[in-house]
């Protein structure tokens, strides 16, 4: 099993691969670098190939209007990009990296490549992460496909064990784009992201266009909506020729493209100090909102480490030293955002033992627990359901309970103010995790199973690293206690409570990212759509609909006069489902919001959670049977489970559908599985 980290820079693409050879870089196959143009042409012979990288940068000085560059920024719209006249989607040229990366990558190892980490700006909204998902998928990729944040991931690249304790900012200056991330290094040496910000305005390219303009002025020569497409190509390639040159001179020369007197352009750094000024000092204006939002201030830093291809300028770099420490990170600028994309080797499956705590069914041992759960519920099979293990460590009732993407951990939470994390095969008790100061109400997966996010009726949301059981960082922001907690498909993580407000962060960073306040009453239960782009909420006798991607409220309903109690969506995004207080179950319409059946349990229903499938809706409540699993058809009732216990507060199937988990009042979650016997 291989892995491969993509940096899809505006200006550059580097790719690291990991596999049992280890961890390296992969080399450009025309240039040796280990980064290549990310620039892709439209070949002029009529076959329809296409070049990319050094080769299409070659293309642009005799065929400009097939060549095309700053392909990030194309994203912001679903327009068509014109290439040889011809009009391609955004996604499908950047899908031209991406396979690029993918063949040289593969053409290094003989293992599959089934997990694949991209480097995306911090500020790309939903809209946009998905357009990359596209490109990915359109370039032939069908494994695990994590986005992560570049200034996360240049963080990770930039600081090393040399990096001493405090506060350090990563200034990511690249071709097109600005990202920034505050990190804290602790007297231990771990980082904690404390926040990221960023701007698509700012980088090398805004760079360019001011020598361009620069250029034009002193030397009298057409300027750039006057200038044919060919001279003004190798202008803006003249143009990065002398900035690259002033890396390590005083002067830069370069050919006049135009023709005629001079025949040679010139730069001087100092020239080029003064070009650039306007540029770095508007993204330390981003940085310096970013470290007031954080209550810093640039003398609070333990250093600045810049990054990206633009700060290998010593313009650059002055214009930073003049507000703190700068320290250069180890990595070529360009490489920095690869090396973070990937710095976690795979968990080694855990070894199936049983732990403190844990306590099989009578007459089920743990280590037989995989074996009885290994054919997958159904509606068919509903009913043979049976209690296969039970969870035994908690002292008080269990609130939440959440399993892992890939089903190998299982989650859960208690008013005994802690979370656990256990083996997902064989019930062995991993990690017990401390920190919250009083009840904890839910927990959450992020989608790469590798952060769990737990909150809790201090006001408090927490994230942890599954697999170590450690403490990331906490976040603060709401004003009461926090009853409801879930991730996106993309990482964005959406937390309610008492304080009637429903807050979104960025999962990865923790960095606060909108407010959603239109509710009058408590929130007790948030729901993301498959696809990351719907936001249904539960607050009081309410129901919300939010759009994610602009915070804008598509829907609300406010006519049933008893309180909400827990919502869900269905795995294919078409319809959510709601429960309430009085005991009833509705299937909503994601289109048009209306009702298609409702259940009735007579008592509270506090949890719900859907079947991999989709056709069953499992339903907790306090009434006989405490659980039952329903037909999303509208078919009517497909089982009763009989719990012990007087309230099943929490309910979540396992990701290949072998598994119920159910957490009760009793203090235990029973493992329930199919018994066919």
């Amino acid at each position: 099993m291989a892995r491969l980290g993509i940096d899809l820079g505006t200006w550059s693409v580097a790719t690291l691969l990991v596999d049992a050879a280890g961890r390296r870089l992969v080399p450009d196959p025309v240039s040796g670098q280990f980064w290549s143009r990310a620039a892709v042409a439209l070949a002029p012979d009529g076959d329809g190939g296409w070049l990319v990288g050094r080769s299409a940068e070659e293309l642009r000085a005799t065929h400009p209007d097939r060549y095309r560059d700053n392909l990030k920024q194309l994203l912001d719209s679903d327009r068509p990009v014109y290439v040889g006249g011809a009009p391609y989607a955004p996604s499908r040229l950047l899908a031209l990296l991406v396979e690029r990366a993918l063949r040289e990558a593969r053409s290094l190892t003989s293992e599959p490549i089934d997990e694949l980490a991209l480097g995306i700006p911090v500020v790309f909204e939903a809209g946009r992460q998905q357009a990359v998902r596209d490109a990915v998928r359109e370039a032939g990729f069908d494994g695990v496909v994590e986005l992560v944040a570049e200034p996360v991931a240049a963080a990770r690249g930039a600081l090393g064990a040399d990096a001493g304790p405090g506060v350090w900012l990563v200034f990511d200056l690249g071709g097109g784009t600005l990202d920034l991330a505050l990190v804290r290094i602790g007297p231990d040496g771990g980082q904690v992201v404390l926040d990221t910000a960023g701007d698509l305005s700012l980088g090398g390219f805004a760079i360019d266009d001011a020598v361009v303009e620069h250029l034009c002025r002193a030397y009298g020569l057409p300027d750039a909506d006057e200038a044919d497409p060919q001279d003004l190509s190798d202008l803006v390639t003249a143009a990065r020729s002398l900035k690259h040159q002033l890396s390590d001179a005083a002067t830069a020369y370069a050919r006049n493209p135009f023709g005629g007197q001079p025949r040679q352009l010139t730069l001087t750094l100092e020239e080029l100090r003064r070009l650039v000024a306007p540029v770095v000092d508007a993204a330390c204006g981003r940085a310096e909102e970013l470290l007031a939002a954080n209550g810093l201030g640039w003398h609070e830093l333990a250093g600045i480490v810049p990054t990206g291809g633009a700060s290998r300028s010593p313009a650059v770099v002055d214009r930073l030293k003049a507000r703190g420490l700068v320290a250069v990170s180890g990595h070529p600028p360009e490489l920095v955002t690869a090396y973070g994309l990937l710095t976690m080797e795979p968990e080694p499956e855990p070894e199936p033992a049983s732990g403190p705590g844990t306590a099989a069914a009578p007459g089920s041992p743990l280590s037989l627990w995989r074996e009885d759960c290994d054919e997958p519920i159904s509606a068919s099979r509903a009913k043979w359901l049976s209690c296969v293990a039970t969870l035994e460590d908690h002292t008080r009732k269990v609130t939440g309970v959440a399993f892992s993407p890939d089903g190998r951990l299982i989650a859960t939470t208690s008013i005994d103010r802690t979370a656990k994390i256990w083996h997902g095969h064989t019930g062995a008790l991993l990690h017990t995790l401390h920190g919250h100061d009083d009840w904890v109400n839910a927990v959450a997966f992020s989608p790469d199973g590798r952060t769990l996010a737990t909150v809790s009726d201090e006001d408090r949301v927490r994230l942890w690293d599954a697999a170590e059981g450690n403490r990331l960082m906490a976040l603060s922001g709401h004003d009461d206690q926090v009853n409801t907690v879930a991730f996106s498909a993309f990482g964005m993580l959406a937390t309610g409570g008492d304080d009637e407000r429903v807050i979104l962060w960025d999962g990865r960073g923790g960095r606060r990212l909108r407010l959603l306040d239109d509710m009058d009453h408590a929130v007790a239960s948030v729901a993301f759509s498959p696809d990351g782009r719907l936001l249904v909420v539960g607050a009081g006798s309410g129901l919300f609909v939010y759009d994610v991607a602009d915070g804008g409220l598509l829907f609300e309903s406010d006519s049933r006069h008893v309180d909400t109690l827990a919502v869900a969506f269905a795995p294919d995004g078409r319809t959510y489902a709601t429960a309430d207080e009085d005991g009833e179950v509705r299937i909503w319409d994601v289109h048009d919001h209306r009702e298609l059946h409702c259940f009735d349990h007579k008592k509270p229903i506090d949890s719900l959670a859907y079947h991999p499938s989709g056709d069953l809706l499992a339903t907790g409540s306090s009434d006989g049977t405490k659980v039952r699993l329903w037909h999303t058809s509208g078919a009517g009732l497909a089982a009763k489970l009989n719990l012990g216990g007087d309230r099943v507060k929490a309910l979540a199937f396992s990701p290949d559908a072998t598994m119920l988990a159910v957490g009760t009042n009793d203090h235990t979650v029973e493992i329930w599985g199919v018994d066919d016997l």
